[in-house]
């Protein structure tokens, strides 16, 4: 497993640099984190400092109809019925995983990022939050240039440790700071299940988790942890203390 200790994250391709400190708060609010500012750095990369939830969405394994999977159903769920945006249905029923699939009986999840050249009933169509590290970023990100595989970059600052990680969910707009399984694992978040069912119910990471976007970065399709990573590896990682310093100055 490939893990950066250091962040980075200019384009050796493209002329931007950051050796100077341009930040722009760009206002945006959210009602579960008051105190975080998103932040436009050097007119280019979107910053914030949150916390991280996890969002489990895209393991085949993370919803039951028994309520038995990594993630508790109440979040599948809008105005007490299933959410066609979290859960796949097969014309008007939820898609309930048969022997052919990894979890028989279990619901599958969806991602906004997809993969469109495979059937919505193929677990392989989304992003498997178990094996690939992703953001889920609020919707109202969008409007700053932020697309769905998109390339970024998250940093633990209790772990020192970093991970390239791709746009791949889009949440409310009441929280910022989501990351699948996969990601936490990668910089050092430790996941609390349940004792009776491996279902989470916490993250030790309230705050102190830095994120980075490069907006129009990706290829707005999902991609493995192999080309994630083949993908960062196009950033310099020298230039991160300026572009951290930069996010995290008052």
């Amino acid at each position: 497993m490939k893990t950066f200790s250091l962040l980075a994250l200019v384009l050796l391709f493209s002329s931007r640099t950051f050796s100077q400190c341009s930040k722009e708060d760009l206002g945006i609010r959210y009602p579960q984190n008051p105190s975080t500012k998103v932040w436009k750095i050097n007119n280019y990369v979107i910053g914030y400092v949150s916390e991280m939830t996890i969002d489990a969405d895209g393991s085949p394994r993370a919803y039951h109809p028994q309520n038995l999977g990594l993630d508790n159903l109440t979040y599948a769920t809008s105005k007490g019925e299933l959410s066609r945006y979290v859960i796949v249905f097969d014309g008007n029923q939820p898609y309930i995983q048969t022997a052919l699939d990894p979890y028989p009986g279990y619901y599958l999840s969806q991602t906004s990022l997809q993969d469109a050249s495979k059937r919505e009933t193929d677990y392989q169509r989304y992003v498997n939050s178990e094996e690939i590290p992703f953001i889920a970023i609020p919707d109202n990100l969008r409007g700053q240039g932020v697309q769905t595989g998109d390339l970024a970059y998250v940093y633990n600052r209790k772990t020192f440790r970093g991970s390239f990680a791709i746009v791949a969910d889009i949440g409310s707009s009441t929280h910022i700071g989501e990351g699948s399984i996969k990601l936490a694992e990668r910089i050092g978040v430790n996941i609390t299940y349940k004792k009776e069912i491996r279902q989470i119910i916490g993250a030790d990471a309230d705050s102190g988790i830095v994120y980075l976007i490069f907006p129009n970065s990706g290829t707005q399709k999902p991609m493995s942890l192999y080309e994630i990573e083949n993908r960062g590896m196009q950033y310099n990682i020298r230039e991160i203390n300026s572009l951290v310093e930069c996010l995290l100055r008052n």
